[in-house]
């Protein structure tokens, strides 16, 4: 609107400079949760600025309205040009931002642990030399750490940006001649503009005031989401709901069509207690309530300011007579006085286009910053700390640094703990291989988010090869580990396909245990060969029954002890042969008896005694009969007992000892029939 003082400066503009440039016009935005920028168009008599030591300096723009009220927009340069030139004076254009702006040009690839967004974006804002002055947390939740955030190919300012908008956090700035303050908030309302806040609203183009009023008003209602729904899942509590909603209430209440329900769902989220998740459902239906009822206004007043309230009065619709929060200022001002001579006969202009909603609305910006998608997977270094070789927790989960993360230090600290895939995951019972530090590994990541890692694969590379080189052994099948710690041993089992040598091998580096519940059946086609270098122990509980086709040969390089504690039986078909190299010796404790079809012969020497059907036989030097002497003596047999095998060790679980099992199967049983739960356990989701 023109003021009828034309000669007097309402728009300053003050630099790093020792050129007085004058202000001619300007327009510029500011928003909630945006960073401002003002489009300056400057005169100044010199023609000669040196724009490159203007850029990346303060400067001030300042703004006084009929009011007498004064107004400062505080920024950084970030753009100076030189415009037209006349006989008098020269054109120059000035783009003013916030330092928060420049963040829009930092990319990172980063990742935080165990830290608040409040606690990582001041830490970003340090990083880049934010002084402890120039921004201002003053939210009224306290966030919780979370245990694993990542920047992955965003801008710093969309990174901040996002983070504020999951968590229903908003930025605003205030200025003053020196300074602008980045201000973070998560409360309703907000303070007073500056100066007077009571606005009146004045309708009518073309006529005067001597302070600045609003001109124009507009009021705007719109439909928007009354209920919404979340789900996410605790793969460390799987029997806890997760589940939860927010529908509409007295105190967040949007207008629906008749007879609807107009509901988002979304899966997954952010959270994983059953009180976050009611939260972050709140959250979303202040997010959708906030814009659903709004002013537009049209003012002189050039205090207005994203982030602070004015008290309308004056309307004749008395519900507009109530405080409004600024959520969007549209500046726009014109001094043609700072032509001087080449002035056009018009006066200063300004109009502040503003959007306002109820002071008593929570304010919670829209998501117009999604998180990046990894797209497609990615390998990465399993890590640990020094000294360690393999470094699980107890779901298996290992820790890895990504080739993208500079920062980290390829030790116990680089990520979170992630999740592992396996071949076969079951109550106590699958396949578990643990990726080892060092080895690469392939990383998915669910619903592409890089907040969710997985690890879902292995690779080998230049550093860990393949066990066998190839193509040379491109036939084999291997399961080949490493011993731990140290190395230097393996465990094999190796599978060859090649045609003509097909074979399974097992290699054990120590022990072998083999545990069988029932029966255990080979069948060998071909040849059985078998070395033991040391002891061999057999123990046959039940019967032990063999049956040898053909030959049998046994060569004992030592003794041969056997103990039978009943009765031996023997059955040859044809002859049976027995040769001592030194004595024989036969004892029994009652009676012996040799028996012989047709011929029974004990010989010594030169004597013999025969038995066969014809007689007794006796032959010798002498035959001695009741002469004296004495029997000989054996030795005597003294076998020695074996040693017992031992039973090979189960180094396993029991589900029937295990308080896990038990559990999983008394919720389970609860939940098929109804039954309720124990009162810690049904208590349990709501308190979580």
């Amino acid at each position: 609107m023109p003021h009828p003082t034309a000669d007097r400066s309402w728009f300053t503009f003050d630099a790093p400079s020792d050129q007085d440039f004058r202000v001619y016009s300007f327009a510029g935005t500011e928003e909630i949760h945006r960073p401002y920028e003002f489009d300056i168009e400057l005169v100044l008599d010199s023609a000669i600025v040196d724009l490159t030591g203007l850029l990346g300096h303060p400067a001030c723009l300042s703004l006084t309205d009929k009011s007498g009220e004064n107004r400062h927009v505080h920024g950084v340069i970030r753009h100076f040009s030189q415009l037209h030139t006349s006989n008098l004076r020269t054109h120059y254009r000035c783009l003013l931002v916030p330092r928060l702006w420049f963040l829009g040009l930092v990319t990172d690839h980063r990742i935080f642990q165990n830290m608040s967004v409040l606690r990582i974006i001041e830490q970003i804002l340090k990083e880049q030399n934010f002084t402890g002055d120039s921004y201002a947390f003053k939210c009224f939740y306290d966030y919780a750490p979370r245990e694993y955030c990542v920047q992955y190919g965003e801008t710093s300012l969309h990174f901040i940006s996002r983070l504020c908008e999951e968590e229903g956090i908003y930025f605003y700035f205030e200025h003053s001649s020196d300074r602008h303050v980045l201000c973070f908030s998560d409360r309703e309302g907000g303070p007073a503009i500056g100066g007077e806040s009571r606005l009146r609203y004045h309708p009518g183009a073309g006529t005067e005031t001597d302070t600045a009023v609003v001109r124009e008003v507009e009021l705007h209602q719109a439909i928007g989401s009354d209920a919404f729904t979340f789900r996410e899942w605790n793969f460390e509590k799987t029997r806890l709901d997760l589940q939860v909603g927010q529908a509409e209430t007295d105190s967040v209440k949007a207008p629906v069509p008749a007879r609807m329900t107009l509901e988002r769902y979304r899966y997954p989220h952010l959270y994983q207690l059953r009180k976050d998740g009611r939260r972050y459902a709140n959250m979303e239906l202040q997010r959708h309530f906030s814009p659903s009822r709004w002013i537009d206004v049209r003012t002189d007043a050039s205090r207005m300011l994203p982030g602070h309230a004015f008290e309308l009065f004056g309307h004749r619709r008395q519900e507009l007579n109530t405080r409004w929060w600024v959520v969007r200022v549209e500046h726009r001002g014109e001094q043609p006085q700072a032509l001087e001579h080449e002035a056009p006969d018009r006066g200063m202009t300004y109009t502040a286009s503003a959007r306002a909603i109820p002071n008593t609305t929570r304010f919670v910006p829209a998501s117009e910053h999604p998180k990046n998608r990894v797209l497609g997977d990615q390998t990465a270094i399993v890590t640990g700390p020094e000294g360690e070789e393999i470094f699980p927790d107890r779901y298996g989960r290992v820790k890895v640094q990504f080739h993208w993360d500079r920062l980290g230090g390829y030790d116990e600290n680089t990520t979170c703990w992630i999740r592992v895939s396996q071949g076969w995951a079951g109550g106590q019972f699958g396949t578990m291989a643990i990726p080892r530090i060092g080895h690469e590994v392939v990383v998915s990541f669910l619903e592409g988010d890089p907040d969710r890692p997985i690890v879902t694969g292995r690779v080998f590379n230049s550093a860990n090869p393949v066990p066998y080189f190839l193509p040379e052994h491109k036939t084999r099948t291997v399961f080949k580990s490493l011993s731990s710690p140290g190395g230097g041993g393996f465990n094999e089992l190796r599978v060859e396909d090649r045609k003509g040598q097909e074979e399974i091998f097992v290699h054990a580096e120590k022990d072998v245990n083999v545990h069988v519940k029932n029966d255990w059946k080979e069948h060998i086609l071909h040849d059985q060969h078998r070395t033991v270098d040391h002891f061999s122990y057999s123990l046959v509980k039940g019967e032990d029954q063999q049956i040898v086709e053909k030959d049998r040969k046994v060569e004992i390089l030592a003794d041969d002890h056997l103990t039978v504690r009943a009765n031996s039986h023997g059955s040859i078909g044809e002859k049976w042969l027995l040769r001592s190299g030194g004595e024989a010796h036969v004892k029994s404790g009652i009676k012996t008896v040799f028996e012989a079809g047709t011929e029974l012969t004990l010989k010594v020497g030169g004597s013999f005694i025969k038995l066969d059907p014809s007689g007794v036989t006796i032959g010798g030097p002498a035959v001695k009969m009741n002469a004296g002497g004495s029997p000989g003596r054996g030795t005597g047999a003294r076998p020695l007992l074996p040693l017992s095998a031992v039973v090979p060790g189960i180094d396993s679980f029991n589900p029937d000892d295990c308080d896990v099992s038990r559990q999983h199967d008394a919720t389970a049983s609860a939940r098929q029939t109804g039954l309720p739960f124990c009162a810690a356990c049904a208590a349990c989701p709501e308190e979580q």
